[in-house]
């Protein structure tokens, strides 16, 4: 989404969001959203946001332990075609180093997202950070430049549901949560 205001100056109206896509004219319906309704929803609806966050996601180690046994297999094996290099060059030795070295660059890139989500998931760090929401939100007036940082920290995106009048939040463990900002379209 992107922060629209039609007219400048004196003459200008309320901030909307909308969709960049439906903006840009790429696919998307457009349908602004009053940025003081979602800003609203979201202040409103702190404590609710903050109590559906989740402690953590227990498979999220299983997954780590599992990612970092497949790349120490695949680091193996370059180590093994490495060797037989050594002793003499072969394009399909070479091809095969290359398939494998491209594999545990893709493999070492899922494992950085799973660190990240692990982080996320981690209780204290999620706390904390819930905290930094919640006394952002809770200010007097809305200090909105640290909501929006601890937002970042806490959630993969938000995403305005607009026939569904809601909001939904993508925690960066996993979870979903979601608040109404405006009554669904009938």
């Amino acid at each position: 989404m992107t922060r629209v205001t039609k007219g400048s100056g004196a003459k200008a109206g309320k901030p909307y969001l909308v969709c960049v896509k439906a903006k840009g004219g790429a696919g998307c319906t457009y349908r602004a959203v009053t940025l003081a309704d979602v800003e609203r929803a979201i202040v409103d609806d702190a404590d609710f946001l903050v109590g559906t966050a989740t402690s953590g996601d227990h498979d999220l180690d299983g997954q780590l332990e599992a990612l970092e046994g497949t790349l120490d297999a695949i680091r193996e094996q370059i180590g093994n075609v490495v060797e037989a290099l050594s002793h003499g060059a072969s394009a399909a030795l070479s091809e095969r180093l290359r398939a494998l070295e491209a594999e545990a660059d893709a493999k070492e890139a899922e494992r950085v997202t799973l660190l990240e989500r692990v982080e996320a998931a981690y209780k204290p760090f999620v706390e904390q950070r819930l905290g930094e929401l919640e006394t952002a939100l809770h200010a007097d007036p809305i200090d909105k430049q640290a909501a929006n940082a601890a937002m970042r920290r806490l959630f993969e995106r938000v995403t305005v549901d607009y026939p569904r009048g809601k909001l939904v939040f993508a925690w960066k463990n996993g979870a979903v949560s979601e608040i109404v900002f405006a009554f669904p379209d009938t």
